[in-house]
C-alpha cells in the first residue's frame, strides 16, 4: 500500500512541478530540485524540516491544470489530437489509484483542486492561447506520460 501511495505522490509531484514551471516561466534545469521538495523528500538544498508541501487541493489544481490546458490547445487546433482528452487519462490514473488505496477523502480533494482551477481557466478563455502556451503543456504532459502511470 505504501508503494503505491508512493507513487501516486512521486507522479502527482510531477504534475504539480510541470504546471509551477508553466505558470512562472521556472527553467526546466530546476525540475529534479522541485520535484524532491514537493513532497518533502528527495534532493534539497533546504532541510526536509522547511521543505513545502502542497495540499491534495493544490496537486488537484496543478495536475488537472496541464491536462486542462492541453485539452484547451488541441480543442483550438494549436496541438495534435491523439484520441484520447488529457482530462480522461488523468480522470483514469486518480481513479485507478483511489481504488488502489481507498483514500476517498484524499481524492475528493485532489478532484476539488482540479476543479477549481478548470474554473478560472474556463473564465480567462477569451484570453487567446499562443503557440508557445500549448508547446509548453504539451511537452510537460508528455514527460508526465513517460514517467507516470497517466494513459
Amino acid at each position: 500500500m505504501d508503494k503505491i501511495r508512493s507513487g501516486l505522490a512521486a507522479c502527482l509531484a510531477v504534475a504539480g512541478w510541470l504546471m509551477v514551471s508553466t505558470a512562472y516561466g521556472v527553467p526546466d534545469s530546476l525540475g529534479s530540485v522541485a520535484l524532491g521538495t514537493v513532497f518533502g523528500g528527495g534532493s534539497s538544498s533546504q532541510p526536509a524540516a522547511e521543505t513545502p508541501r502542497l495540499s491534495p487541493e493544490q496537486l488537484g489544481g496543478l495536475l488537472g491544470g496541464v491536462a486542462t490546458r492541453v485539452d484547451q490547445c488541441v480543442k483550438g487546433g494549436l496541438l495534435a489530437d491523439d484520441g484520447t482528452r488529457a482530462e480522461t487519462q488523468l480522470d483514469r490514473l486518480l481513479t485507478s489509484a483511489e481504488r488502489a488505496t481507498g483514500e476517498t477523502n484524499v481524492f475528493s480533494q485532489i478532484r476539488g483542486g482540479w476543479e477549481k482551477v478548470r474554473l478560472q481557466m474556463a473564465a480567462t478563455e477569451q484570453t487567446p492561447l499562443t503557440t508557445r502556451d500549448c508547446s509548453v503543456a504539451a511537452r510537460q504532459w508528455r514527460q508526465a506520460k513517460s514517467t507516470y502511470p497517466i494513459q
